[in-house]
């Protein structure tokens, strides 16, 4: 009697963010590698408050100003962006997967964050 392997399909994900409830933004290594952020140790970070997106911008001097220290590990390049979050009364209560994609025009990778809750209380003063 011969056995034949069964071996299952792997699923194939878009590339995917993570956002923990401390406030840190991971990236994983693939879409670090394939966008430029391995090669820079800072970045940017933006928001659109229409369209609740996160923009996460490599910089290639960490002297520019709002840059934040990007720290890459063997499988994720994460910040720390608790301020960041606070900053535009963002609620983080777990940790949440977001999808992500690069934006060439803007040289930025965009979050959209579906389903993150915005903190009660008057509006940011721009």
């Amino acid at each position: 009697m011969s056995f034949e392997k069964f071996i299952p399909k792997r699923k194939l994900k878009g590339a995917q963010v993570s956002i923990k409830s401390t406030g840190t933004i991971s990236l994983d290594s693939a879409f670090v590698a394939a966008f430029g952020f391995a090669k820079v140790s800072h970045v940017t970070l933006h928001f659109d408050a229409t369209r609740k997106m996160v923009g996460v911008r490599p910089e290639a001097d960490p002297r520019e100003e709002g840059a934040m220290r990007l720290t890459h590990r063997t499988r994720v390049s994460s910040v720390r962006a608790r301020a960041f979050f606070e900053s535009f009364g963002m609620k983080i209560e777990r940790t949440m997967r977001y999808p992500i994609a690069f934006d060439a025009d803007q040289n930025m990778a965009v979050i959209a964050l579906e389903g993150m809750k915005r903190k009660r209380g008057p509006k940011r003063k721009a």
